[in-house]
């Protein structure tokens, strides 16, 4: 398990129709528009506040398992504390040392390990401690591939939190726009549209922000 975890890129066109996305007012004469759903979404406040935190959860988690594959000589309980250390958000000073120190412990045990590799006449005690790092290699090698598959669920579950949260302003914003400016029917771009429909992408992203 690599820490390339596989979430898609942050696209929310899909959560609404790709043709029509509002229909209801009723006038004397259709008016029509059209909307860039993933560029409003996107340009907005909101979609850059999330985009921002997903990027984050990922860059953790990526962290957490690429420190681990370049260090496999943990303890589980070193492990443990550089998972808890690395997903608060946001750490204090005091769990930014405690991640430090955690860190620099493994790479220092990594350093001792390979040495000992080395060691043309090892003693009893170096072959002992030799035989405890290889359990911690096996040991840290269950944990990648046990906390990648946790970490993949966590993140896609989020993305599409954060995501749905994207469709329902943008959802909500464009009938309110509809509304207000009395068009019948708007089309999500880049679906076929009545010609010399107006662009409605500026103010959807200006209506996302406009929510509370």
């Amino acid at each position: 398990m690599s820490g390339k975890f596989a979430v898609t890129g942050w696209v929310v066109a899909a959560g609404l129709a790709s043709v029509m996305l509002v229909s209801g007012f009723q006038g004397a004469q259709d008016k029509f528009g059209v909307v860039d759903l993933n560029k409003a979404v996107q340009d907005s406040d909101v979609g850059k506040k999330n985009k921002e935190q997903l990027e984050s959860a990922v860059n953790a988690r990526r962290g957490i398992i690429d420190f681990m594959q370049q260090n496999r000589v943990l303890t589980l309980e070193q492990a443990q504390k550089l998972k808890n250390l690395s997903l608060k958000s946001p750490p204090t000073d005091a769990e930014k040392k405690d991640l430090d120190k955690v860190k620099a412990d493994v790479v220092l045990a990594k350093q001792n390990f390979e040495a000992l590799n080395q060691k043309p006449n090892p003693t009893e005690d170096d072959r002992n401690l030799l035989k405890e790092y290889n359990n911690r290699i096996q040991s840290t090698n269950n944990l990648i591939q046990d906390w990648g598959g946790e970490f993949q669920g966590f993140l896609e579950n989020l993305q599409q939190t954060l995501i749905s949260d994207s469709v329902k302003r943008a959802d909500t914003a464009i009938h309110e726009i509809s509304k207000k400016d009395g068009y019948t029917v708007v089309y999500a771009m880049p679906a076929s549209a009545v010609y010399g429909a107006n662009d409605l992408t500026g103010a959807l992203t200006k209506a996302i922000d406009a929510q509370k």
